[in-house]
């Protein structure tokens, strides 16, 4: 019997946190032709227009960032990528490699 409860409370509880959280946007489910209702006023501020204008020129300073970023593409392999390792960190890495590392990445990278 106590298991019935707790399993009972565990339920409503699990099924009642998504209404909690819902009360926060900006729009409610609603057993309408659409299924929600809009309610402005539980919106917060936000940012203002002079904040989203600043941020913007800061974004646009970096024209080539701001092209890839503003179409949702990564980074191309040709962009600058600011690393601090130099050819000789990465060839000293390599040459440092044990034979069984270079066997395991082999493995790895080999297809087949």
């Amino acid at each position: 019997m106590k298991h019935r409860i707790v399993a009972t409370l565990s339920v409503s509880a699990a099924m009642l946190i998504p209404a909690l959280a819902s009360a926060n946007n900006t729009w409610h489910t609603a057993n309408t032709e659409i299924g929600y209702t809009t309610a402005l006023d539980h919106a917060d501020g936000g940012k203002t227009r002079a904040q989203v204008v600043d941020e913007l020129a800061t974004a646009k300073a970096d024209s080539k960032q701001w092209f890839f970023t503003y179409r949702n593409l990564g980074k191309p392999g040709w962009a600058k990528q600011g690393t601090s390792r130099t050819r000789a960190d990465a060839l000293a890495e390599v040459e440092a490699m044990t034979p069984a590392e270079r066997e395991r990445l082999a493995a790895i990278y080999s297809p087949g």
